[in-house]
C-alpha cells in the first residue's frame, strides 16, 4: 500500500522491481531513468511501448543503447539490496504518476501512467535515448491519454501487493523552498531517509507511541524525550521520520516534514543586538506551518543560548509559541542537564511533555545488533555470526559499565569490524607498484600519452580484480578481534581475556599464596567469595566482591590487596587507594564525589568518581577507615549496597566490575594482647569475637553488614617474616640486575636480618627499614665508588655482627 487512495498494480511494482534487479546487476546504487526506460523491456507487454513502436521508434536499438551505450558506462561500486535507492527524478516521476491516475479518477497507477510522464519530462531524458525517439511526441502523448481515458483501471479485484519502494504520497510533504530560513539554520531528517541516509531505526515501539500521542495533542503538543547519553533517544525520533516517510505513522502525521535545529548554526555569525532574536523569529515563523515539527537535541541548550545583555535567550523566545502549541517541538536530553538547566526553568520545562527513555535490555539489545548485522558486515566486509553478536552485548555489559546500552554494543560492534577491516583487507602490492608508477608517469609528463592510458587501463583492471575479491571474501569475526578492542578499551591485557574465565578465578588462589605468607584463610576467603560471584549465584548488581581486612600493622593487608589488583585485573592503572586520614572532616566528602554547585572545585569532580570512571575494573582500597569521617561511611553503604555512586554532577559511577577492600587497625590491641609471644598460626575465637564487639563501637552496623567477609589478618611468625625477608632480598637482587650487576646473598643473612629487627611488633614493615639500612645503603656506596665491578656477594661476618660485600 503506497498510499491511502493510490495504489501501484501488480504490473507497476513488477516493473519497480525490475529497475531493482538492474541496478544491481550493473552495481549501481541509484536508479536513474535508463533503468526505468530499462525496465519496460522486462515486461511481456505495454501498451504504451506498442503506441510508440506503431509510431516507428525501433525498440532493439532502444534497448541497445539503453544497456550498451548507458547503464554499463556508469561509475559501479558494490551494493547490496538494502543499499540502492531510487534517484530525485525518479522519485518525482512516481509522485506525478499518482497526480496522473487521480486525474483520470483512476485509483491505480499503471505502468501507462509512468510512460505518459516520461514523454512529459523530456528534457530529463538521456540524449541518446532522445535521439532514437525520432517521432512526433506530442501525437504519441495524446494516443496514451486517449487509451487511458477510455480505461477503467478502477477494479477492485486487482491484488494488493507490498510495494518494492515506499512512496510518499504525492503533495503529501510541503514544498521544502517555503522554508528557507529552516533549510538554512536545520537539516532535514524527512529528505535523509528519503535519501536513504538514515540508517533503519529497530524497537521502541512504546516510546514512539507515546510520542505521537504527544504530538497529537490540541495544546502543549511538544515532547521531550528524556534519558541517559547512548540509549537511544535521537534514534526514536528517527524511527519516528521514517515511519512518516513508509506511510506507516498514523494519519495526522503522515504530511510531516521534521527538521533537526541547530542551535549553533543560529548563533553563529551573529554580531550585532537583536541579530540571533531576528534568525530565531523567522524560524519560529516557518515552523507554525501545521506540517512542520521541530527536533532539537540537545534542548536544554535553549537556557542561555544567545543570551547577552538587555536581550532574550532561545528558551524565552520560543516560550510563548510553545505554550499556545503553535509550534510542534521534540526536545531531547539527559537527566543531568534537565536537572541543572531544563528543570529551574519552571515555565520552559512545564511546556513539554516528557518521554522518559530507559537503557534497552540485553535482549531488547541483542535484537538491535541482529537488525543492524548486515549494514556492517556490507560496509566492512566482514562476517558477523550470531554467537559473535552475542558475545559483544554480554561484554559490553560486563567491561563497559560506564556507557549505555544499545550505544555501547554498537559502536563495539562497529569498532570490531573496522579493526578487522584494516587488519585483513590489504591493498596488493602489484596495484599499489602500478598506482606508483602511473603517479610517476603524471609528474614526468603532465601530457596525457599512450603510456599513461596503458597503465591507468591495466590500474583500473587490478582495482575492479581487487574489489571484486573483497567483496566475495568476507572475513569473520573471531574472538580474539573483540578480545583486541576491549583491551584497548579498557587497559586489561588481551592474555587476560583470551585466559578462560574458570581458570581465571581458580588459579588465583594458587597465584596470591606465592606472594603472600601467613595469611592463606585470608586467600581462601577472598577467593572462594569471587567464585561466588562468577557462578552467578550471589546479587551481579554489587561490586564483584567486598571485604574488610583487620589486624595490627605490618600483617599485609595493604599488600594483599595490591597482589590481588595484580593477579586478577593485571594491569598497575587497576588499583585505586584512598587514604581515609586525608578523609577525616565533613568537607572532605567533596574530595571523593566533588564539590557541591557554587564551591570552588565544583567543575573538576571528585577523586573516586574521576578514577573508577576511568578504571572500572578495578580494586578500590579504603586505607583505615576507623580515620575516616561518618559521611565516608554513608558513601561506602551506597558503592556496596548498590553497586554505583552519583557525584556532585549527577555523572553515575559504576562499581559492579570492581573489588571494594577496607583496611582496619581497629581492635589491634585485642588481636595482639594475649599470647603475645606465641605467634600462633590463627587467631582464636574468643578474640575475634572481641575484636567484633570493639568492630561495632567503631563502625555502623549497617555498614558492616554490607561486606561479604571480614577477614582477620594473623600476626606474621618467625618462618613468615623470614619468608618476607627472602622476597625483599630478591627485589633487591633484580633492581640490581636491571642496571647489569649481579648480586649473589648468602643463606645466612635472612637469620641475621630477622635478628636485627628491634621491634617485630611492626610486622613486615620493619622488615624493609632493616634490609634498606643493613644491605640496600651499603650495597649502594659500594656500586658508586665500583662502577666498573659488575658482580658482588654478600655475606654475614663469622661473628654474625655485620655485613661482609666481596667482588
Amino acid at each position: 500500500m503506497i498510499t491511502e487512495d493510490i495504489n501501484f498494480t501488480p504490473r507497476s511494482q513488477k516493473l519497480l522491481q525490475a529497475t531493482k534487479r538492474l541496478a544491481l546487476s550493473f552495481n549501481h546504487d541509484t536508479i536513474c531513468l535508463a533503468h526505468l526506460f530499462a525496465a519496460f523491456f522486462e515486461l511481456k507487454q505495454s501498451k504504451s511501448l506498442e503506441i510508440v513502436k506503431g509510431m516507428g521508434v525501433d525498440l532493439d536499438r532502444l534497448k541497445k543503447v539503453l544497456y550498451e551505450d548507458i547503464l554499463e558506462k556508469l561509475p559501479n561500486i558494490m551494493v547490496s539490496p538494502e543499499t540502492v535507492k531510487l534517484s530525485k527524478v525518479i522519485v518525482n516521476i512516481l509522485k506525478q504518476s499518482t497526480e496522473i491516475a487521480t486525474e483520470f479518477r483512476h485509483s491505480w497507477v499503471s505502468v501507462d501512467h509512468i510512460f505518459l510522464v516520461l514523454l512529459d519530462n523530456l528534457d530529463k531524458w538521456p540524449r541518446k535515448v532522445v535521439s532514437v525517439f525520432n517521432i512526433d511526441l506530442a501525437a504519441a502523448f495524446t494516443e496514451i491519454v486517449t487509451y487511458l481515458s477510455d480505461t477503467d483501471i478502477s477494479e477492485t479485484n486487482i491484488p494488493e501487493t507490498q510495494p518494492v519502494f515506499t512512496l510518499p504520497h504525492a503533495g503529501a510533504f510541503p514544498d521544502v523552498a517555503h522554508f528557507k530560513v529552516l533549510s538554512q539554520y536545520a537539516s532535514n531528517l524527512t529528505q535523509k531517509v528519503l535519501a536513504g541516509k538514515i540508517d533503519p531505526i529497530f524497537g521502541r515501539e512504546t516510546e514512539t507511541a507515546q510520542l505521537e500521542d504527544i504530538l497529537n495533542r490540541r495544546k502543549k503538543n511538544s515532547a521531550l524525550l528524556l534519558g541517559e547519553a547512548g540509549v537511544g533517544k535521537t534514534s526514536i525520533v528517527e524511527g519516528l521520520v521514517q515511519r512518516i516517510v513508509s506511510g506507516n505513522a498514523p494519519l495526522f502525521l503522515q504530511n510531516k516534514i521534521v527538521f533537526s535545529l541547530d542551535l549553533n548554526t543560529i548563533v553563529a555569525g551573529t554580531k550585532y543586538r537583536g541579530e540571533f532574536e531576528d534568525r530565531l523569529n523567522k524560524i519560529i515563523e516557518e515552523a507554525k506551518h501545521p506540517n512542520v515539527i521541530l527536533f532539537i537535541d540537545e534542548v536544554h541548550t535553549l537556557a542561555g543560548a544567545g543570551d547577552a545583555e538587555g536581550s532574550l535567550d532561545a528558551a524565552n523566545i520560543f516560550k510563548p509559541a510553545l505554550s499556545n502549541g503553535d509550534i510542534t517541538v521534540i526536545g531531547a536530553t539527559t537527566y543531568a542537564e534537565y536537572r541543572k538547566k531544563l528543570f529551574k526553568d519552571k515555565a520552559l520545562h512545564r511546556r513539554f511533555e516528557q518521554v522518559f527513555v530507559e537503557e534497552p535490555t540485553k535482549e531488547e539489545t541483542l535484537k538491535i545488533l541482529h537488525h543492524k548485522k548486515q549494514l556492517y558486515e556490507e560496509f566492512h566486509y566482514v562476517s558477523i555470526s550470531d554467537k559473535m553478536l552475542s558475545d559483544i552485548v554480554d561484554y559490553s555489559e560486563e567491561f563497559l559499565t560506564n556507557s549505555q546500552f544499545p550505544d555501547k554494543a554498537i559502536d563495539l560492534l562497529d569498532l570490531i569490524c573496522s579493526h578487522v577491516k584494516i587488519k585483513k583487507i590489504k591493498k596488493p602490492s602489484a596495484l599499489q607498484n602500478l598506482e606508483r608508477e602511473f603517479v610517476k608517469s603524471l609528474n614526468e609528463n603532465a601530457t596525457p600519452s599512450e603510456e599513461q592510458n596503458t597503465l591507468f587501463e591495466r590500474m583500473k583492471t587490478q582495482a575492479f580484480k581487487w574489489s571484486k575479491a573483497v567483496e566475495k571474501k568476507r572475513y569473520k569475526i573471531a574472538k580474539r578481534d573483540l578480545f583486541e578492542i576491549l583491551s584497548r578499551k579498557t587497559d586489561i591485557p588481551c592474555s587476560d581475556f583470551i585466559q578462560s574465565a574458570s581458570q581465571k578465578y581458580t588459579s588465583l588462589s594458587k597465584n596470591l599464596k606465592k606472594v603472600v605468607f601467613g595469611q592463606s584463610h585470608v586467600i581462601d576467603s577472598i577467593s572462594r567469595c569471587l567464585l561466588r560471584h562468577k557462578s552467578g549465584l550471589r546479587d551481579t548488581g554489587r561490586p564483584i566482591g567486598s571485604f574488610m581486612f583487620l589486624g595490627p600493622t605490618g600483617v599485609g593487608k595493604t599488600y594483599v590487596s595490591k597482589c590481588l589488583a595484580s593477579n586478577f585485573f593485571k594491569s598497575k592503572h587497576n588499583f585505586i587507594q584512598l587514604d581515609m586520614s586525608e578523609f577525616s572532616e565533613s568537607a572532605s566528602i567533596s574530595k571523593l564525589i566533588g564539590s557541591s554547585p557554587g564551591y570552588v572545585g565544583f567543575e573538576e569532580g571528585g577523586l573516586l568518581v574521576e578514577q573508577i570512571s576511568k578504571h572500572p575494573s578495578s580494586v578500590v582500597l579504603f586505607d583505615e577507615i576507623e580515620k575516616a569521617h561518618p559521611k565516608i561511611h554513608q558513601i561506602l553503604l551506597q558503592i556496596l549496597e548498590e553497586g554505583h555512586l552519583h557525584d556532585s554532577h549527577g555523572r553515575d559511577a559504576n562499581f559492579r566490575n570492581s573489588i571494594i577492600i577496607v583496611t582496619g587497625n581497629i581492635a589491634s590491641k585485642i588481636l595482639t594482647q594475649q599470647h603475645a609471644l606465641g605467634f600462633v598460626d590463627n587467631i582464636e575465637e574468643t578474640r575475634m569475637d572481641d575484636a567484633k564487639k570493639h568492630l561495632k563501637k567503631v563502625l555502623p552496623l549497617e555498614l558492616i553488614n554490607r561486606f561479604d567477609e571480614i577477614i582477620f589478618f594473623n600476626k606474621l611468625s618467625d618462618d613468615n617474616l623470614k619468608a618476607v625477608v627472602g622476597q625483599e632480598l630478591q627485589k633487591l637482587t633484580q633492581n640490581a640486575l636491571k642496571n647489569g650487576i649481579t648480586v649473589n646473598f648468602s643463606a645466612s643473612l635472612e637469620d641475621f636480618i630477622l635478628n636485627c629487627m628491634t621491634d617485630k611488633s611492626f610486622g613486615a614493615r620493619s622488615i624493609k627499614r632493616t634490609v634498606q639500612n643493613k644491605i640496600t645503603d651499603i650495597l649502594s656506596l659500594k656500586f658508586i665508588k665500583n662502577p666498573k665491578v659488575k658482580e658482588y656477594s654478600v655475606s654475614v661476618s663469622k661473628n654474625s655482627d655485620k655485613i661482609n660485600v666481596e667482588f
